[in-house]
């Protein structure tokens, strides 16, 4: 029995599409100062999301929602600050709802640091509580 040829590779091309979507969509994005933080590591991480799993791909192909409607999303009700774990989480549940994102931290560690290092003060200085006055 011959080998059945395979025309298209349907998962990567699903993956390009949608990567191809958000890059397209991210050259164009008008958005505020907040938005403006954030979006090119959320497009990355979308990036990624798509190049993990196909299904993520897909739904961002078939989505009828935009990456620009998921920063100002993204962003909505976040004030002056938002945790980079958050913002990620957001940015995968506004294309597939039922999603988790997780961070996996780890650190690399050189040389000890030598004792000349350990023994200096820090250069910044410590201002006594309530010498900050906020600015009009």
């Amino acid at each position: 029995m011959p080998e059945l040829i395979k025309l298209f590779d349907w998962d990567n091309l699903i993956k390009d599409l949608a990567i191809h979507s958000i890059i397209k969509e991210h050259k164009y994005i008008k958005s505020d100062k907040y938005e403006n933080a954030v979006y090119t590591y959320v497009a990355n991480s979308l990036r990624d999301f798509c190049n993990q799993d196909e299904r993520f791909a897909e739904a961002v192909v078939k989505s009828n929602r935009g990456f620009a409607e998921c920063i100002k999303n993204i962003m909505k009700g976040c004030g002056n600050a938002i945790s980079d774990i958050e913002v990620y989480r957001r940015a995968a549940k506004f294309f597939f709802p039922d999603s988790e994102v997780s961070f996996i931290m780890t650190i690399k560690l050189g040389e000890f640091p030598t004792e000349k290092y350990l023994s200096q003060k820090s250069a910044v200085k410590n201002e006594p509580k309530g010498s900050q006055q906020k600015k009009p």
